[in-house]
């Protein structure tokens, strides 16, 4: 490959790989390597000099393909549940409960001998949380039923669950989903229902604790994506722990400690597909950081999406959060450059304010842009005036978080400074209740419907013309650096 450096070789390599996955989850796997072969091969003849990079590609592709069919082959084969029929047998579950949009909560389990796989099943919530929780060891009778989705587990509908045992999880994560319910119980304690949901989601994820009322005001409102732990509050967390720690620790033990908390803080979240991609990212980053290599960020997106789909092969077209925590980064990426030069227009912005409103109007309205077809495909239509409730929300996150970290450590500590950080606090917190009722109330629907595939094709080609058209802007925000003058 004598025209081609190693890293573009790489992330040719890692493209078709997930090209190959996306293919088989298709279902034309048969196809998708006859039609990569052809390709390849009119590309040598096209440039036979780079014939090596052309074999490479169809070669990864082919692996994708193959590896997607081994993990469900191997995972069906492993997978002994008693499907179709009413049974009673014991499980533990496996991963946090999530709220459902219906209010009900959606618990993945593992079956406990004489069965073995994973499965789901849905049961009402006795009061306003769940009624069980990661590691503990339930008896549940029902019957299991076959996903409608493809390539999902099992589900259970309305089962009678009894509880055995707690605490049978991994310890780690076991301590640190504790550590997040003494913090959310310390937010009840000190401050008003819906200002302690609210902030629970944004320092969390955690929606359970958010008031029904308050949750469809924030879909009304389009600002729900913040209560949803994203790459925002991961470099929120790189931000500030970083300057923290470079003032006590030498510059490496400094970036590995940043690194550390960001794990435990993904622990606390529930590895959800966003607050995953975000952190892998920034650990890499700050990995990089320490040997004192710039990342190369296109490689950087292509080896963290190829690390997740290895775990789960079905993401890139079926996990939604998956699909939008990447679109949104490219969005953020690419269109981000551009739109905040259009927002600097009228002067510069306070070097001071890294994460003042113009570059969280940037980050808000190039992921909303980027995602928007997806978003109105998967969960209806948007509110037009979202946007600006997320910019005047998001411009405060960083000290809502901040000042909601110093409440949880406080509320262990004293009284008093518990006190004092409630009440600063509840300041932003009423606020942005304030914009989010305000916007909620004045939603208007985003006017297309994006039913069509050639609307859909239609609308990123525009994008892309867009990004095309401000490559001087990217070149001068260092991304990336294959763009053509």
């Amino acid at each position: 490959m004598p025209d081609t450096h190693p890293a573009d070789a790489a992330f040719a390599a890692v493209a078709a790989f997930l090209a190959g996955i996306i293919g088989a989850d298709l279902g034309w796997s048969a196809a998708a390597c006859a039609g990569a072969a052809l390709a390849a091969a009119t590309a040598a003849l096209i440039r036979p000099r780079a014939w090596k990079l052309h074999v490479l590609f169809f070669a990864a592709f082919a692996a994708g393909v193959i590896y997607c069919g081994a993990f469900y082959a191997i995972a069906d084969a492993q997978r002994n549940l008693p499907l179709n029929r009413g049974t009673a047998f014991s499980a533990l579950i496996a991963d946090e409960p999530v709220l459902t949009s219906k209010g009900s909560f959606l618990y993945t389990a593992d079956a406990a001998p004489p069965f073995r796989g994973s499965f789901l099943f849905l049961a009402p919530p006795a009061g306003p949380e769940a009624e069980f929780a990661y590691g503990d060891l339930v008896t549940i009778s029902g019957t299991l039923e076959a996903s409608r989705e493809p390539h999902a587990p099992p589900i259970m509908f309305s089962p009678a669950v009894g509880l055995v045992a707690q605490h049978k999880g991994f310890f780690f994560r076991d301590w640190m989903l504790g550590i997040k319910a003494a913090a959310i119980r310390e937010f009840r304690g000190a401050l008003p229902a819906d200002e302690a949901g609210l902030l629970g989601g944004i320092m969390f994820g955690y929606r359970a604790g958010i008031p029904p009322d308050l949750r469809n005001e924030l879909s009304r409102a389009g600002a729900a994506h913040i209560i949803a732990v994203s790459g925002y509050q991961i470099m929120i967390l790189v931000a500030v722990c970083g300057a923290f720690f470079k003032k006590f620790l030498p510059r490496r033990a400094s970036l590995a400690a940043t690194a550390a908390l960001i794990v435990l803080f993904i622990s606390m979240t529930g590895w959800r597909a966003s607050a995953v991609r975000a952190a892998i990212m920034g650990v890499v980053a700050l990995a990089a950081r320490a040997i004192g290599e710039a990342p190369n960020l296109r490689n950087l997106i292509a080896f963290t999406a190829a690390a997740m789909v290895l775990a789960d092969p079905s993401a890139p077209v079926f996990n939604v959060g998956f699909i939008l925590s990447f679109v949104g980064l490219l969005g953020i990426i690419f269109l981000g450059p551009p739109i905040r030069g259009l927002l600097r227009a009228g002067g510069p912005a306070p070097a001071h304010a890294p994460f003042g409103l113009r570059d969280a109007a940037a980050i808000v309205l190039s992921a909303q842009i980027a995602v928007m077809p997806i978003l109105i495909r998967a969960f209806g239509p948007l509110s037009l005036v979202g946007v600006f409730a997320n910019v005047l929300v998001t411009a405060t996150i960083p000290a809502t978080m901040a000042l909601g970290t110093m409440l949880a450590v406080f509320g262990f500590a004293s009284g008093r400074l518990a006190f004092f950080a409630a009440q600063c606090a509840g300041f932003f917190l009423r606020y942005q209740l304030l914009v989010i009722r305000t916007f909620a109330a004045l939603a208007v629907p985003v006017p297309f419907s994006f039913d069509s595939a050639f609307f859909i094709a239609s609308y990123y080609l525009l994008l892309a013309l867009f990004v095309f058209s401000r490559r001087s802007s990217l070149r001068a925000a260092g991304v990336p650096a294959s763009l053509p003058p």
